[in-house]
């Protein structure tokens, strides 16, 4: 063997075992993260009605406050009631909170579990219980809501066809980068930039995120062209959902 060939194979070697090191890094980042959300998860969850709220808690005099909420995980399967009751919950609480916009930052559909076996079923009864409740609420409540999709919106589905005619957001839940403006009665305007921070397709199980570099390089874009004040909104945080870009999105942009 050769100096030459031997200094191939000695890079290749070492290309290998950075490769395999990286990806056992980021396997047992995941792992790690699952094995901290459930613990939390199970010791902490608790419904939300156990807790009390009353009016003076809001301000609704102000001409130039915008009450918004925003909900995310709820999980709806029809494996596990207590999912549902807690979004019943919450939106119990609405008619003394009067919000004028409710965000629902995905994970509505709990769709993983349903992909073993897949039960198309199991979907659909999620998506028709959420319109349900949300209807209801709105009858009680009239309230704008805006949803974005989570990753387990996505396990099950190839894209978001199955969840826009359940949802308020319809067609524009299908968007990468949109932007949700708010009026007061001020004249003011506040603005919301929502944007999906997993994709749709073969990505299961897509535990943390899997952003497309188009929708980061709109979310800048959107960020710099709108005026303040803005809140950006998506199911995972920005710096989570660049994770698998392999780089630190450049938040300076963001103030």
């Amino acid at each position: 063997m050769n100096a030459k060939t031997k200094e191939w194979w000695q890079k290749a070697g070492w290309f290998v075992v950075l490769t395999v090191a990286r990806h056992l890094f980021f396997f047992l980042l995941i792992a790690l993260l699952v094995i901290t959300i459930f613990s939390m998860g199970s010791s902490s969850v608790r419904s939300v009605s156990s807790r009390k709220i009353d009016d003076s808690s809001f301000d609704h005099s102000s001409r130039n406050t915008l009450i918004a909420l925003q909900v995310s995980d709820i999980h709806l399967t029809f494996e596990y009631d207590n999912h549902e009751q807690n979004f019943l919950d919450f939106t119990s609480m609405l008619p003394v909170i009067k919000p004028q916009l409710i965000l629902v930052s995905g994970d509505i559909n709990d769709g993983m579990r349903s992909l073993i076996p897949l039960k198309f079923e199991s979907l659909e009864y999620a998506w028709k219980t959420y319109q349900r409740i949300r209807q209801n609420s709105t009858m009680k409540t009239p309230a704008r809501w805006e949803e974005v999709p989570g990753n387990h919106d996505f396990f099950g589905a190839w894209d978001t066809s199955l969840m826009e005619p359940y949802c308020a957001s319809g067609a524009d839940i299908s968007k990468l980068t949109r932007e949700v403006n708010v009026r007061l009665e001020s004249g003011s305007i506040v603005r919301f930039i929502l944007f999906q921070s997993t994709s749709p397709g073969a990505n299961w199980p897509n535990v943390i995120a899997n952003m497309k570099t188009e929708t980061w390089d709109q979310v800048q874009r959107a960020i710099k062209e709108s005026p303040e004040p803005r809140i950006v909104v998506s199911h995972h945080p920005l710096q989570m959902a660049s994770l698998n870009l392999m780089w630190s999105p450049p938040l300076d942009s963001a103030d």
